[in-house]
């Protein structure tokens, strides 16, 4: 089945393609998280290469990286351990991860972790700029942007960030505290370009994160300490 899903994929590709260069969009994803597929180097190649024809602007995918610092999740996607070939073809990479900063215990535990100080945070963090490091090497020391990263704002969602829903406490403090982990873990990099937060604001309903923005336990930013976070990263801090 494969041809024919690429073909899919090339179709709806060069209709945002051609979006994306009509309104001068900077950059442009030819997908992300498709972990089944990235064996499939030949579709890929003529994948962006159709892209191309469409969209002049720079290109990427998003692959995942290790939940662990230290690379020790390394079995659990092909993606971890194994070079995406496709992706020499490509402008720069894009990484979906969510390392964790503190050790992880067990789900149903996660509300009784003690409080984790960012100084704690960037200690656990360091690790994972081993991996950071030869991931880049591996790829041939392209820019890096993580177009996919964060933490819900529940207490012990630290050690395990890409949780989306594991019972806890609202704990926006923590949240931007591990924020600020990140910043300060890959700010000194040359190859990072920075990252897209997941997420500002939220546009499906999901309840049980609590109706109240200003207590809601979910993936959001916007409202919380973890906003001012990424204004002051970002040189938009009043």
């Amino acid at each position: 089945y494969w041809p024919d899903w690429f073909a899919a994929l090339r179709d709806n590709l060069r209709y945002f393609g051609e979006f994306a260069e009509r309104h001068h969009i900077d950059a442009m994803l030819v997908g992300a998280e498709y972990s089944g597929s990235l064996q499939q180097t030949d579709e890929w190649l003529k994948t962006i290469a159709d892209v191309r024809k469409v969209y002049s602007g720079p290109l990427s995918y998003e692959f995942m990286r290790n939940y662990e610092p230290d690379g020790s999740d390394g079995e659990l996607f092909w993606e971890f351990t194994h070079k995406i070939a496709f992706i020499d073809a490509l402008d720069f990479l894009s990484i979906s991860w969510y390392p964790r900063a503190r050790p992880f215990t067990s789900w149903g535990n996660i509300q009784n972790c003690p409080h984790t100080t960012l100084e704690e945070m960037v200690a656990y963090l360091r690790p994972a700029t081993n991996v950071f490091e030869r991931t880049v090497a591996m790829y041939g020391r392209k820019p890096v942007v993580f177009t996919e990263i964060g933490q819900r704002s529940s207490h012990g969602c630290v050690s395990l960030p890409y949780d989306t829903g594991a019972p806890g406490a609202y704990d926006a403090a923590e949240q931007a505290d591990y924020m600020e982990a990140i910043f300060r873990t890959f700010s000194p990099r040359p190859e990072w370009k920075g990252l897209f937060w997941w997420k500002w604001d939220e546009t499906q309903v999901r309840e049980h994160y609590d109706p109240d923005p200003k207590k809601d336990r979910g993936f959001t930013i916007y409202g919380k300490p973890a906003a001012e976070v990424l204004k002051k990263w970002s040189g938009q801090a009043q």
